[in-house]
């Protein structure tokens, strides 16, 4: 993102879940800042936002996910949790 200073906000829409430890995801709208981000570069990349979101998972110790997703508009675990958790910022 060198064309973007500073810490934008990312909006992401669309459907998530995670099936056997496996994180599915169906990005449908996606923005940087104010600026929409193009359907084809979505798609082109949508494994990479997978394993950039795996990778962030994968840091916080005493955490598992097992499944996760969302049914008649709540939010399904399972997994453990870890007591305390805290991620830093990406650099």
């Amino acid at each position: 993102m060198r064309f973007i200073k500073g810490n934008p906000s990312i909006y992401i829409k669309g459907t998530g879940s995670v099936v056997n430890g496996q994180i599915n995801l169906d990005v449908q709208q996606m923005k940087v800042g104010n600026l929409s981000v193009p359907a084809s570069i979505i798609q082109d990349n949508e494994g990479s936002l997978i394993s950039f979101m795996q990778n962030m998972i994968d840091k916080i110790p005493g955490l598992s996910i097992n499944n996760a997703g969302f049914v008649n508009g709540q939010v399904k675990f399972e997994g453990t949790l870890p007591a305390v958790a805290s991620v830093s910022p990406i650099e």
